[in-house]
């Protein structure tokens, strides 16, 4: 009898195979975990869009806010046990022209979220803006400067 010798093809393209698998799931379980982050971050940064609408010297500045967009990077957001703070910049577009926004955030136990204060300034585009880099209640630093909540 002529029998062949057993190829190893078949157990290549399982380890391939699974290999893939694991791949594609650890590659899922991360864009779920970045999505259920930034769904949790934009219930966060909802406060401080609403602090530029609300903040009078901001309104004074910029006129009536059509729109205060959290841009998709550059924000942080720390807590530890019930206390935290966060930062957040923000795209907005109003009626004396558009500006950059950073909004810092805090939290302590038992209260929700508050805005400390803002820093606006003009939109890049903007070559002639009706206004300046202006800083509104007590601002934080920016996030790489930023130390992390003590124990």
């Amino acid at each position: 009898m002529d029998e062949k010798a057993p190829s190893p093809i078949k157990w290549i393209l399982l380890g391939c195979g699974g290999l893939l698998l694991v791949g594609l799931l650890g590659a899922g379980g991360c864009g779920v975990a970045i999505y259920f982050a930034n769904k949790n971050a934009d219930e966060i940064a909802k406060t401080g869009a609403e602090y530029l609408r609300t903040e009078p010297r901001v309104v004074k500045a910029l006129g009536t806010i059509r729109k205060a967009e959290r841009e998709l990077v550059g924000w942080q957001v720390n807590i530890k046990n019930d206390r935290g703070d966060a930062y957040f910049r923000y795209t907005v577009e109003a009626a004396n022209g558009n500006a950059l926004a950073e909004v810092w955030l805090t939290r302590e136990p038992g209260t929700g979220w508050r805005a400390l204060g803002a820093a606006v300034r003009p939109s890049l585009e903007q070559s002639s803006a009706k206004f300046k880099v202006f800083h509104v209640g007590t601002p934080g630093v920016s996030p790489s400067d930023r130390t992390h909540l003590s124990d």
